[in-house]
């Protein structure tokens, strides 16, 4: 091959001298065949020159621009040619400007022009007076009147009961068809375009579906359910005075009218096979011996079968028994009766009489014999997680007879301790919901943060490291490999019901609200998927938590409510912890000129200083008299005490305002009248039952039953009033800078909660007032549940207060296995002490769900 060969393709540059490896190939020559000479000239006509320097006879082309398919090569692989017919596809120089090929649009098709429908009547009356003119033979008119027409064919002469009804609403001209009292929508006409003695000589013409008469397959059918595909349909009769009724089973989806040489309609024929094979398998059925094998019988057969093993073993123990009293019974003195019997009778609690009943029959068998009940183990586990050691010391000394550790390991190994929200909460947040009436499924859900142990722990269960923070791309937290510092918990409770329950946790490290936003509408998932309705959402006054808020509204304005995006035809309420407010407002004022003086606090020309309060106490220790009721721990505020709701409750209370209003003189006059207003503001939102305000003789906790109640107004236009007075009073003082001003008004934090508080608060209540619930009481909406459950967890940990992220797991599933035994066992409160007397527990008979054993 000549080292001199270029290739003819525009742009290619290959030649043979300098690239190895490749094959030049020769144009055909003209004249071998005609098929030859039209390939030569699609060859010409591909390569594209017009140039004077391109020579057909002596052009080549370089194989790259070729298939392999396309090149002809001997057997030791060289290059000999073309495969006559291929073309160049590869490498091919492309036009600067694509032109598009366009396509003729196909005709559009034309519908045919409609044809006009036939109307037959063009009024109501107009059928109504054709029924009357031209009725067939048998139709009797049972009604007529301008709204509706009535007709009825007869099911035999000299009785009156109707085979066929046909029913005609002015409203429209359909006719809806009863056969055997059933309804046929599959029946129906439109009498606009049909004349009715027409239709109703074709429903005459045809016979009726008799349905199943058979007797013995009868048994096998029930009233319609909804779940089945057959029914049993019964009529009732009077004939000489005498009720009678007959019976048959047809499908739900009978024809009810079906052609005269028909014995049945498709469906009912099909049903009366089902019926058929069922009689023929119960025939069939033996009856069970007592080694007969229980594969392969039915669920009803298995039922009997149980029922009648368990008939024979009480029988056998009620005879044992009988025989063992003459020997084994000891005659009780009166007294001890009298006693025993006044001790049993007392028990009105059932979970009381439940573990004596419980213990009688553990020291009655022997120890790895007994079957608890599952409220037993949830006792057990109860007790289990306050003191491990107080519960073996219980078990092994005898004086009570409790499950094993092992036992109590099945129950709570069952499901894996891990963050996030689990099906498990989901499924038994349905089975909760189920058993409330509509109503009673309005929740407040609360969200807060516990501090936690930073600590890594391996678990081995899951062979991971335990104690980073919570990673979930679904949940819109990226993986980080900090290790979590909080809990951030998700809790649910219930406005008119006994609902209390964590929705799930999630190690943080402080979430942002960016964070929030996510998980909040996961709960609210959660929530919405298992039955409830969300109505209010609660939390503290963190920066997090306002900026969530305000993300779900105008950033501008003060965001109290949001559409849920679950339920779009609700709202959900946004309320700060009422205590927290009152708490933050009392730090506002203790350091108003006091301490370190970031604030100093004024008001219509009046300043309100903590100076006051102080003075207040000094005065009632000179004079030995306790007014205020005022104490050292209430004045002089230390890192404890200033987060202390109790103690900010009872500074801020009307017996302190009418004491300073009575002995202050006029320069504490308006400290008086803003504690006044925070303390009608607390009472407002700390109803906590329906007789408290008859006990303490304050109107203001009296429970909600009133849309239009008078508190509204007093919290729109009275406090928020006050409030937007004071901050327009000193907006306008002048001689003062911009910060200056900031110092003599509460913080920006503490006056947006207060509004939203308010806002949400109103709101919710008469949209809860107005959708079924008799009575709200306030302190529903405030954050003392999830605060006693952060002290439920701190109490598990004993010295330990802070446990590490899987302490945190474990304990946050022993806390939902014991339900309603651990809200019992509640850490005491800041603001006020729990009741005396505790409601009665619910006996919860559900199972739990046990650890399947290793064979």
């Amino acid at each position: 091959m000549p080292s001199n060969r270029n290739c003819c393709i525009v742009g290619c540059h290959t030649t043979a001298g300098k690239c190895r490896g490749l094959s030049f190939l020769s144009i055909p020559k003209a004249g071998k065949s005609p098929s030859a000479d039209k390939w030569r000239a699609e060859l010409i006509r591909v390569i594209d020159r017009c140039d004077s320097s391109f020579n057909p006879e002596k052009a080549c082309i370089c194989s790259r621009h070729f298939e392999e398919k396309d090149l002809k090569r001997a057997p030791s692989g060289r290059c000999t040619g073309l495969v006559q017919g291929s073309l160049p596809v590869h490498w091919m120089p492309r036009k600067s400007i694509e032109t598009r090929k366009t396509t003729r649009p196909q005709p559009t098709a034309r519908e045919p022009p409609p044809v006009p429908e036939r109307v037959c009547y063009t009024s109501f009356e107009d059928l109504s007076n054709d029924a009357v003119k031209s009725l067939p033979a048998g139709w009797v008119i049972l009604q007529r009147n301008t709204s509706q027409l009535q007709i009825g064919l007869r099911l035999s002469s000299g009785q009156d009961q109707w085979s066929i009804l046909v029913v005609i609403e002015a409203q429209h001209f359909l006719a809806d068809v009863k056969v055997l009292d059933i309804h046929g929508a599959h029946l129906q006409a439109d009498l606009e375009t049909k004349k009715l003695g027409s239709f109703l000589r074709e429903l005459q013409a045809q016979a009726m579906c008799p349905g199943i008469t058979n007797p013995s397959l009868q048994q096998f059918a029930g009233h319609p359910d909804g779940k089945t595909g057959y029914f049993q349909h019964i009529r009732y009769s009077f004939e000489d005075g005498k009720m009678l009724h007959t019976s048959c089973v047809r499908s739900v989806q009978c024809e009810l009218l079906i052609e005269t040489d028909k014995s049945y309609c498709r469906s009912c024929q099909s049903v009366q096979d089902i019926l058929q094979e069922k009689l023929a398998r119960h025939e069939t059925v033996k009856a069970i011996k007592p080694n007969d094998s229980l594969r392969g019988l039915s669920k009803k057969q298995l039922k009997e079968a149980f029922k009648a093993e368990r008939k024979k073993n009480f029988v056998k123990q009620a005879e044992e028994f009988k025989a063992r009293i003459p020997s084994e019974s000891v005659d009780l003195p009166e007294d001890l009766h009298n006693d025993l019997q006044q001790a049993m009778g007392s028990l009105q609690d059932p979970l009381q009489r439940l573990f004596w009943e419980e213990q009688l029959k553990a020291f009655e068998k022997k120890e790895h014999g007994m079957r608890w009940h599952p409220m037993m183990i949830r006792l057990a586990i109860l007790i289990h997680s306050k003191s491990e050691a107080a519960y073996e010391t219980l078990r092994k000394t005898g004086v009570l007879k409790l499950p094993g550790k092992s036992t109590l390991r099945e129950y709570t190994g069952a499901t894996e301790s891990k963050s996030g929200f689990q099906p498990e909460v989901v499924d038994e947040l349905k089975k909760y919901a189920r058993q409330l009436p509509e109503n009673q499924r309005f929740v407040v859900l609360l969200h807060d943060e516990m501090t936690i142990k930073s600590d890594l722990v391996f678990e081995s269960r899951s062979g991971q490291l335990v104690g980073f923070v919570h990673s979930d791309k679904d949940c819109g937290l990226k993986p980080n490999r900090k290790l979590a510092t909080h809990a951030l918990v998700f809790y649910a409770v219930g406005i008119n019901s006994n609902l209390k329950m964590s929705l799930g946790f999630f190690p943080t490290k402080s979430a942002t609200a960016d964070q929030l936003y996510s998980l909040f509408w996961q709960a609210v998932a959660c929530l919405e998927e298992a039955g409830f309705k969300v109505v209010v959402s609660t939390s503290d006054k963190a920066p997090p938590n306002q900026r969530l808020y305000q993300m779900m509204g105008d950033p501008d304005q003060v965001v109290y409510r949001t559409v849920n995006l679950l339920a779009p035809e609700r709202w959900i309420f946004f309320i700060s912890d009422p205590p927290h407010l009152i708490k933050t407002v009392r730090n506002n004022l203790s350091s108003s000129a006091e301490g370190p003086s970031t604030r100093c606090l004024w008001n219509n020309a009046h300043h309100i200083l903590w100076k006051h309060f102080s003075r207040l106490y000094h005065q009632d220790m000179e004079m030995g008299v306790a007014r205020s009721g005022l104490a050292l721990q209430h004045i002089r505020l230390n890192p404890h005490s200033v987060m202390n709701v109790r103690l900010a409750a009872q500074t801020l209370s009307s017996r302190v305002a009418a004491v300073m209003q009575t002995y202050g003189g006029l320069e504490c006059q308006e400290t008086a009248t803003f504690v006044k207003l925070m303390d009608r503001f607390f009472d407002c939102l700390n109803t906590r039952h329906l007789h408290e305000a008859e006990h303490k003789r304050k109107p203001d906790l009296r429970p909600y039953t009133d849309a239009n109640d008078e508190r509204f107004r007093f919290l729109q236009e009275d406090f928020l009033g006050y409030l937007f007075q004071w901050k327009a009073s000193v907006e306008n003082r002048p001689g003062f800078s911009r910060a200056e001003k900031a110092k003599m008004y509460l913080t920006y934090q503490t006056h947006r909660g207060l509004v939203m508080t308010v806002n949400g608060f109103i709101e919710a209540t008469r949209f809860l007032l107005t959708n079924g619930v008799r009575f709200v009481l306030s302190n529903k909406f405030c954050q003392d549940p999830i605060e006693e459950h952060f002290g439920r967890h701190r109490a598990m940990g004993r010295t330990s207060e802070n446990p590490n992220a899987l302490r945190f797991a474990h304990q946050e599933k022993s806390l939902r296995l014991q339900r309603q035994l651990a809200l019992t066992v509640t850490p005491k409160g800041n603001v006020h002490s729990r009741p005396q007397q505790q409601p009665a527990i619910p006996m919860c008979r559900s199972p739990l769900k046990k650890k399947a054993r290793k064979n």
